[in-house]
């Protein structure tokens, strides 16, 4: 009442909103311009065979003799939270997946597989290019890295890989039924997260279910953690 304010042009509004919706699909999907994230690919050599391979964590550093058919291609940003970078554990993991005399060929081939702290999600890439269906699950503000490296490796692991939101201790009803394989790398670092990830473990586990985790030394706080996982699992040490 009493002002001048003009009635804007329905179509004129619709094409802003095509517009938006369009720059919103884009941003979800192409990576680099998700949450204004600086993004840089590390290529992770994955080589078929059992070369020993050499590798790098800083963002944007290649190897040399690593193409991205020979690479886990990964993402990340040092700018933002922890989740948002390559933490050396998930390489070790990888060597893991490689040495025949714990991982045989085939292993993975078909089984369901839930990784949980993913992070950047290598360790959970390098199970689906050796032929896992791989669910790759961290804490909400991180999945948007791990949809960028999932749409990054597309080429090499089909559609093998999804992501889907965990919090360690909260409701795990929507990563049903039990995988055949839980994976995890570095995430006993904080002592407080240690009671909620183990309920994590216990309520995803089936009774087929084997959990494998690859962590950083850290005696007194590993140890803490798998003073209390004995209760409930029986667990051997593999040496990197």
């Amino acid at each position: 009442r009493g002002s001048n304010m003009s009635i804007p042009d329905p179509e004129e509004v619709l094409g802003d909103l095509e517009n938006c919706w369009k720059s919103l699909k884009h941003s979800t999907h192409t990576g680099t311009e998700h949450r204004d994230l600086q993004t840089k690919p590390t290529y992770v050599p994955f080589r078929d065979g059992d070369q020993e391979d050499e590798w790098a964590l800083e963002p944007g550093r290649e190897d040399s003799a690593a193409s991205p058919q020979d690479s886990i291609i990964i993402h990340q940003d040092p700018l933002q939270e922890r989740g948002y970078r390559l933490w050396k554990a998930a390489y070790y993991f990888c060597r893991y997946l490689k040495d025949r005399r714990y991982v045989s060929d085939g292993m993975f081939s078909g089984k369901r597989v839930v990784e949980i702290g993913a992070g950047t999600g290598l360790a959970g890439l390098a199970v689906a290019a050796v032929g896992g269906t791989v669910t790759l699950t961290d804490l909400p503000s991180v999945l948007d890295i791990l949809r960028i490296n999932v749409d990054a490796n597309m080429a090499r692991i089909g559609a093998r890989c999804s992501v889907a939101p965990l919090v360690w201790g909260d409701d795990a009803s929507h990563l049903a039924p039990p995988p055949d394989y839980l994976i995890a790398s570095d995430v006993l670092y904080t002592e407080d997260s240690h009671k909620p990830l183990l309920k994590t473990l216990r309520d995803l586990c089936g009774p087929d279910t084997t959990i494998i985790m690859a962590y950083e030394r850290r005696r007194k706080i590993n140890d803490r953690f798998f003073k209390m996982a004995r209760k409930y699992f029986t667990m051997t040490t593999i040496s990197a």
